[in-house]
């Protein structure tokens, strides 16, 4: 990582670290504080940006179990902003076959997608040009109480879907909602695929062997896209989730860093307080206190009695 503040290494914190962090910038100080608190496993990168600063550091706190990945290609629609619906229903595949209600099933994203009814915070979300925007959480519960078709009965059409079919037989799906802790999701994917949403920021490159998040002050804060983990592996000595993200130029397997850790603060001129005012900053103030690439980990729990 590039920066032009200098790193401090956790076992060389000079004695007088308050009077080094006190001739730094304000927003840079916000977030080393907290950042030391959390004691690193290695140096911490701080940085500025046009809107305000960033730390990344790596923090091996959690044991990780692997996994294998299955049936877990994803219908893609590059233009539009509607992975919520297609890991839903990839989630609810692969845990009808897992507790043995039939053979494997591709479930149909696009169902999803015409029927579930819009949330109203979504409308506002980053304008893009996709106006069905949802959770995965709310797709998963949709089908559970509800039903689902396969998808060669509600064929994939994408966003712009204007061939509603009738008389289409649902297929039932057993099961709940679980939204997890990052260790709780470690343990579903012994048999089963997570949904996370995952920090993405201006430098993201699928390509890359191993995404890190923010590496300097070019790399402004995107947002939030929902994502699969299919798995976890080390790569090197460091442990990252394989991931796909649909919305991406390419189908490829990502695999994004489960070591590194990033805060955000908000530029000197912003009043943190006023950090909600719209639904980027929402997303960006999630950062707010030290967090991982992923979060927010969903997937399909056994029912509930």
């Amino acid at each position: 990582m590039q920066s032009d503040i200098t790193p401090i290494t956790i076992p060389d914190i000079p004695e007088n670290v308050y009077e080094y962090l006190g001739s730094l910038p304000k927003e840079i100080c916000r977030i080393l504080l907290p950042v030391l608190h959390h004691r690193p496993d290695s140096e911490v990168y701080a940085f500025r940006t046009e809107t305000g600063a960033f730390a990344a550091w790596v923090q091996k706190e959690v044991f990780f179990f692997l996994s294998k990945k299955k049936n877990t290609k994803l219908m893609l629609d590059h233009l539009c902003w509607i992975a919520w619906a297609v890991i839903a229903a990839k989630l609810l595949s692969i845990a009808r076959c897992v507790t043995d209600m039939g053979p494997f099933v591709d479930l149909s994203g696009q169902y999803l997608l015409d029927v579930v009814t819009v949330h109203k915070s979504m409308k506002l979300k980053r304008n893009l040009p996709c106006c069905n925007l949802n959770t995965v959480a709310a797709g998963i519960k949709y089908a559970l109480e509800h039903g689902i078709p396969n998808d060669q009965d509600w064929k994939f059409k994408g966003c712009e879907n204007t061939l509603i079919p009738k008389d289409v037989h649902c297929l039932n799906v057993m099961g709940s909602v679980a939204s997890l802790t990052l260790e709780q999701a470690l343990v579903y994917l012994q048999k089963q695929p997570v949904a996370a949403k995952f920090h993405q920021f201006a430098n993201f490159d699928n390509h890359i062997d191993v995404y890190r998040g923010p590496t300097s002050e070019d790399d402004e804060y995107v947002g939030t896209e929902d994502v699969m983990i299919y798995e976890t592996k080390l790569v090197g000595e460091e442990w990252v989730a394989v991931v796909v993200i649909p919305s991406a130029d390419s189908a490829a397997y990502v695999n994004v860093s489960l070591d590194v850790m990033v805060i955000y603060t908000s530029g000197d001129d912003v009043d943190n307080n006023d950090f909600d005012l719209d639904v980027d900053n929402i997303e960006r103030r999630t950062l707010a206190t030290p967090g991982r690439l992923l979060t927010e980990f969903v997937a399909v729990g056994p029912r509930e009695d």
